[in-house]
């Protein structure tokens, strides 16, 4: 006996205005447990393009039975194929309760669509497509479990809602996926290979289990496309756009947040290794956490700080602040670097580093006010004697003060390191040790400040083990200048011997004999 035409036409009883299976119907169903396959094959009558058509089916292959659709638990294990290029806009007419929807090597461009307002639900095997062409639905799509669309072998569309519910979804595949309407419920979004997400559509996204991308590209083309959860970006790239976002908690822990004019605003920021090229807002902090780089190149504007506990924060924005408008604090084993602007004080913390440009990279970096505490490190390049500050040597540029909190028991350190012109390790370019030097490697608007009884000779050490150049006797130190607003660093050649009276008059006594032996003669 068929069991779908069984259940779908005879297995319904009325009773008292409602409908339930009968007990023979039940027990046929329980026998099907397993995942049946259907193959769309197209074979009914023309313009009879619907799913309920048995004809438009093989099942498995041959006979014509259409996949069941009642809302029964045995009966989600039904998997759909697409094959072939006969009737390529099938209707769903019917809401549907499948495992899984493929789309086999060499199928046509389908077009999935519903015949009023049908809705597609989908269980745990997802949606594949084998073939090179691409395959839309467009249909209102809901998910009963977390599972898998993949765009193996060709693109996805999606141009009906998609309600995740409480499932998971991952956009798997090397191919691109586009859904350009609404994803809703508390579910999740993964994005793993190396395909692209598309997320476009009128309305916002309102999913609110997260976003999470693991490779490939996530690209938003509308307002607040990445839901209201958070944003975990663990690889490849997360892309903005023009679009503004309001998430969740943001984490960089690999890969690229990109944006042109489209500003993120999370509620934290956790950065590990990576680059931001997109605009933050919100009155979250930023934490750096970790031994890698992070790249900060737009402008930002989020208010709640940002503090670096470990690895290096690289600052490179050329206009606005690239760390908004709080204070940066550098922890120990953190580094602050950059070519770029900060508006906010930064404080430098026993153990931490600030080094103007990068490793083997001379350049300015400029701040608001800094407050340098002991323990804590300047690395200070020089490459070129006399091209400038900023191109021959490192310099920082404090539009506030500058406070050495440091002590002549305790000192703040200045690493001194020589670059070729390669910006190698190596000799600097025109170094003359009889010559007399002084590089301005930090200059205030407001002034410098020491404790009580401490001055730039007591409060530095200066670390000379990076430096190539031979000094031949002379030093290195620091100075204040222009009126206790700059630190610069002088290098002073070593004195040249005045003669001794022994010598002069050893020489005196040269000349008389020699005067006396031309006389003589």
């Amino acid at each position: 006996m068929n069991v779908n035409k069984f259940v779908n036409n005879f297995g319904r009883c009325h009773l008292r205005g409602g409908f339930f299976l009968s007990a023979m119907a039940w027990a046929m169903i329980a026998s099907r447990m397993y995942a049946d396959n259907y193959t769309w094959d197209g074979g009914a009558g023309p313009a009879n393009d619907k799913w309920s058509a048995a004809s438009n089916w093989g099942f498995p292959d041959t006979t014509d039975v259409a996949p069941p659709f009642l809302d029964v638990a045995g009966l989600t294990n039904s998997d759909i194929f697409f094959a072939g290029n006969i009737r390529l806009i099938p209707k769903v007419d019917r809401t549907y309760f499948i495992r899984s929807l493929n789309f086999n090597s060499g199928a046509g461009p389908f077009v999935i669509t519903p015949q009023n307002s049908e809705i597609l639900r989908l269980g745990a095997g997802g949606i594949v497509n084998n073939s090179a062409n691409i395959q839309t639905l467009a249909i209102s799509l809901s998910l009963s479990n977390s599972q898998i669309w993949n765009a193996a072998a060709g693109n996805l569309g999606f141009s009906g809602p998609v309600n995740l519910n409480a499932s998971t979804l991952t956009f798997a595949g090397i191919f691109n996926s586009t859904v350009s309407n609404t994803v809703s419920g508390s579910g999740g979004l993964v994005k793993n290979d190396s395909g692209t997400l598309t997320l476009s559509g009128a309305a916002a996204n309102t999913f609110s289990g997260g976003l999470a991308l693991n490779n490939g590209t996530v690209l938003a083309q509308k307002a607040n496309a990445f839901g209201s959860g958070f944003v975990t970006v663990n690889a490849g790239n997360l892309d903005t756009a023009t679009h503004n976002q309001t998430v969740g908690a943001v984490t960089l822990a690999s890969g690229v947040i990109n944006g042109t004019t489209g500003i993120i605003t999370g509620s934290t920021y956790q950065v590990q290794s990576g680059t931001i090229n997109a605009r933050l807002a919100g009155g979250a902090a930023m934490t750096k956490s970790t031994a890698g780089t992070v790249t900060l190149t737009s402008s930002n504007l989020h208010t709640g700080g940002t503090t670096i506990n470990s690895g290096k924060l690289a600052v490179n924005n050329s206009a606005g602040s690239g760390t908004g408008s709080g204070t940066v604090t550098v922890n120990n084993s953190g580094v602050l670097a950059g070519t770029g602007n900060i508006s906010g004080a930064v404080i430098l913390n026993a153990g931490s580093a600030i080094s103007p440009g990068d490793v083997n990279l001379v350049s300015t970096l400029r701040t608001g006010s800094e407050t340098w505490n002991s323990g804590a490190t300047y690395i200070f390049e020089l490459k070129d004697v006399d091209a400038g500050a900023g191109v021959g040597w490192d310099a920082l540029s404090i539009s506030g003060g500058l406070t050495v909190a440091a002590a002549s028991g305790n000192p703040f350190f200045i690493d001194v390191r020589s670059l070729t012109l390669a910006n190698s390790a190596g000799l600097v370019n025109d170094f003359d040790s009889s010559q007399n030097y002084s590089w301005t490697i930090a200059q205030t608007v407001s002034g410098i400040t020491f404790g009580v009884g401490e001055s730039e000779a007591t409060v530095f050490q200066l670390l000379l083990g990076g430096f190539a150049n031979s000094l031949d006797g002379g030093t290195l130190s620091l100075a204040t200048a222009n009126a206790g607003k700059d630190l610069n660093l002088v290098f002073t050649p070593a004195a040249v011997p005045e003669p001794s009276a022994v010598g002069v008059l050893a020489v005196g006594f040269g000349l008389l004999l020699l005067y006396h032996r031309r006389f003589r003669h």
